[in-house]
């Protein structure tokens, strides 16, 4: 008897010396819970995250980070799975994934099949939600359709995850189309918010017989979303992304974003609080789309309080889009309060280009309104070359927007190629000018070996009964204080304005009115007609009385504690203030009712968006 005892007090001693939180192994499906909304099952490991895909309709809580490693993916590891690696979890998810604000390390899939997709998660359902969950390092790749780190297709709600793992890397040869993104493949009026990514994306495919006269392939590659049908909130990119097609025939196109790749047609869609910082590029056979946030879109999309500071390409392809904020926009659209400070590029093996700081190409019945360009434009292609500092091309409305970043655009080898380039756009097609109330201060230089317009707002402008301008008697004003400047590197025949390098004769509202810096020592057409255009000095362009047409009591403002001494716009300032900062009180600070305040004393810091600073 006192011998059991000995050892029960010694068993005893040992278990108290044991440290908390020391998890004994079990084999237990989970950690705990009963898989209830108010009891979830807990996740501590590898192996209860591989139980989840037995309990689709039940709630999970992770309780640690997960870490696989590479002896788990080797020949005899626990997630081999004959070369395919950890498999994706199938079926619909219906329940609650919460991920605790805890990783998933080093995951790899590698999946295949035309029908299946890659992820961690192939489907959520319109009541399932995967949340504060981290995918950090590893590969999710696979010959597959669809590949995405967290989500192949939500329906549901996804919010507050992150993805740094390599998606989509490798060329897919199956099917007709190729999708990657860092958190959903697909979007399908589902939610995405509070999400990011810094990981690589690639969507690549060729044809694996391109001999094919008539098979179309499609590359999709978003640096949160490849194709979305719902809605994307406050997410972000500060990875790679990269979409290309290659071998394939002459109708298979290549879309990427920094945010989304691709918005499609089933129903209007919202894109808020985004933003991009990270390299975008595509490369596509009839046509390659790259944009900052939006790679192109096909229905009505509203895009508000966006912006991109990457680097955004397109590298080769029949047409060639690329914008800082969307490279293709749709009718009945609008792009509201958005901008791009980065260098936006097409590069000379594209055949025809569209390159703009917001956005490449714009139909009409689009509006695009506050928004401003402080990134390098440069447009290159062979054949035809629209480039602008707010948009390559323009059908729609452009209002209440500004350009400080340098324009180039030229074409390069074909006799007959011509180069549109514009402070505001490249080209305006519509019957009225519909370029309202905006402004350019950067240097414009155009060049082309057959023919190049070239001018300090607009590069051409083309009649098109379809346009969708206005012919307002409202007054309403647009300049130019930028230089105007052919190219060195062609000797095709350049047309320079200082507002423009071609007019058209229709073009004969009487608004907007054109005032442009005298000494940039140009006329205001280079070709052409244009009307209502005034030639105004530097110190003119700093004086109110001298420029009349200009409506400085709805529209326009001189801020002279800033340091940038021409008109703005009050309803999007040269730079916004971010923080104001009280230096020293008003030496009174009673004063009685119906008392004027004196303010003496008063000193106010105000730090601006672009880390400038003012006292007043």
């Amino acid at each position: 008897m006192k011998k059991i005892i000995s050892i029960l007090l010694v068993l005893l001693m040992v278990l108290t010396m044991v440290p908390t939180g020391v998890v004994f192994a079990t084999n237990a499906e989970f950690a705990g819970g009963d898989g209830s909304e108010n009891s979830p099952y807990l996740i501590a490991d590898k192996y209860h995250l591989n139980n989840v895909r037995y309990h689709l309709d039940a709630h999970f809580k992770m309780v640690a980070d997960i870490t696989f490693t590479n002896e788990d993916f080797l020949v005899g590891g626990d997630f081999y799975n004959a070369g395919h690696f950890f498999a994706p979890i199938e079926g619909d998810f219906k329940g609650i994934f919460d991920g605790g604000n805890f990783a998933i390390k080093n995951l790899k899939i590698n999946y295949a099949g035309e029908e299946n997709l890659c992820s961690l998660f192939q489907n959520v359902s319109s009541a399932g939600v995967i949340k504060n969950l981290g995918i950090e390092g590893g590969n999710i790749t696979g010959n597959t359709p669809r590949i995405a780190a967290l989500v192949g297709s939500n329906m549901g709600l996804i919010e507050n995850c992150y993805n740094t793992a390599t998606v989509g890397a490798g060329t897919y040869t199956a099917a007709n189309r190729r999708t990657a993104a860092g958190i959903a493949a697909d979007n399908f009026f589902g939610i995405v918010r509070n999400c990011y990514n810094a990981g690589e994306i690639t969507a690549s495919c060729t044809d694996p017989s391109p001999t094919h006269t008539t098979r179309a392939l499609d590359s999709f590659a978003g640096g949160v979303v490849a194709i979305n049908n719902g809605t994307v909130e406050n997410c972000h990119n500060i990875g790679k992304v990269h979409a290309e097609v290659l071998f394939a025939y002459n109708y298979s196109t290549a879309y990427a974003g920094g945010v989304i790749a691709y918005e499609e047609t089933y129903s209007s869609e919202t894109l808020t609080d985004c933003y991009n910082t990270g390299e975008v590029s595509a490369i596509g056979c009839s046509a390659a789309y790259a944009g900052g946030i939006l790679g192109a879109n096909s229905t009505e999309t509203r895009i508000s309080q966006c912006y991109n500071t990457g680097k955004i390409s397109v590298l080769d392809g029949g047409e060639g889009y690329a914008g800082g904020i969307i490279a293709f926009h749709t009718s009945n659209y609008k792009l509201e309060n958005c901008y791009n400070l980065g260098e936006i590029y097409s590069d000379k093996a594209v055949t025809e280009a569209y390159v703009g700081g917001i956005s490449g190409y714009n139909r009409s019945n689009a509006r695009t309104e506050n928004c401003y360009n402080a990134g390098k434009v440069w447009g290159q292609a062979n054949n035809a070359c629209f480039t602008g500092g707010v948009a390559g091309y323009s059908a729609g409305t452009i209002c209440y927007c500004y350009n400080n970043g340098e324009v180039t655009g030229e074409t390069i080898s074909q006799y007959t190629a011509r180069s549109y380039v514009g402070g505001i756009t490249g080209c305006v097609s519509a019957k009225y000018i519909c370029i309202l109330d905006c402004y350019n201060t950067a240097k414009v230089s155009g060049g082309a070996t057959y023919e190049a317009f070239v001018g300090g707002i607009v590069g051409s402008c083309s009649y098109s009964s379809s346009g969708n301008g206005t012919n307002s008697t409202a007054k309403i004003a647009c300049y130019n204080t930028g230089a105007v400047t052919r190219t060195t590197s062609n000797q095709g025949t350049v047309y320079l304005g200082a507002i423009t390098g071609k007019g058209h004769e229709y073009m004969v509202a009487q608004v907007p009115v054109f005032y442009y810096l005298s000494g940039i020592g140009l006329s205001a057409g280079g070709s052409g007609t244009i009307y209502n255009c005034f030639s105004r000095s530097a110190s003119q362009m700093k004086n109110q009385s001298s420029l009349s047409y200009m409506d400085f009591s709805q529209t326009w403002y001189f801020d002279k504690t800033f340091g940038f001494e021409y008109p703005q716009l009050k309803s999007n300032p040269q730079a916004k203030p971010q923080k104001i900062i009280v230096l020293s009180v008003p030496e009174t600070i009673e004063f009685k009712e119906g008392q004027t305040p004196d303010l003496k004393g008063l000193q106010i810091k105000v730090i601006y968006e672009n880390s400038l600073e003012s006292i007043v």
